[in-house]
């Protein structure tokens, strides 16, 4: 029954991390943005690129939306959503005139959290599913031997030692 409840404990604690991190990795909503129609070209004056996402966010039609209303400052317009983790995006090479004005990078390819903090959220939770076990394994086994009675060696008496006959008498 103690095994049930620690892995039940488990359990609860891994279902709280995702879902914490599930949160982090949603994109904020769509703000308004503002289209400009795009100068017709023949298919050689495109240039293209893939954007990726961690964790399947544009399983969600909000986060390609987003995504694409960001992409679409720089010139960007959705080709093909090629899974749940990349967009295939495509804008004009006409558009590249205007990187110089801009204050984010046209080419950026990773949206949601970076990398590193994405490491730095692996190694806490890490630390926290290998803590979380100890801690319980260490307060329970103090409340078992709170209550044993101890003694030092030293406080133990031994019985009197029986003192041999005298046979040679």
């Amino acid at each position: 029954m103690l095994e049930a409840l620690l892995a039940s404990v488990l359990l609860l604690d891994l279902g709280l991390i995702f879902a914490a991190v599930e949160q982090m990795v949603k994109p904020a909503p769509p703000d308004a943005v503002e289209n400009e129609p795009l100068p017709a070209t023949n298919e050689q004056d495109w240039e293209y690129k893939i954007v990726q996402v961690r964790g399947g966010a544009f399983r969600s039609w909000r986060a390609i939306q987003y995504v694409c209303q960001q992409e679409a400052k720089f010139g960007w317009t959705l080709l093909e959503k090629l899974d749940d983790n990349r967009l295939r995006l495509k804008r004009p090479i006409a558009c590249r005139a205007k990187d110089s004005l801009l204050k984010q990078n046209p080419y950026r390819t990773n949206y949601g959290l970076s990398a590193d903090f994405m490491l730095f959220l692996s190694v806490v939770g890490t630390l926290l599913l290998l803590a979380l076990p100890a801690y319980i394994g260490y307060t329970f086994t103090r409340r078992i031997f709170e209550d044993l009675e101890t003694q030092s060696p030293r406080q133990i008496q031994a019985p009197p030692a029986k003192k041999p006959a005298d046979t040679a008498k």
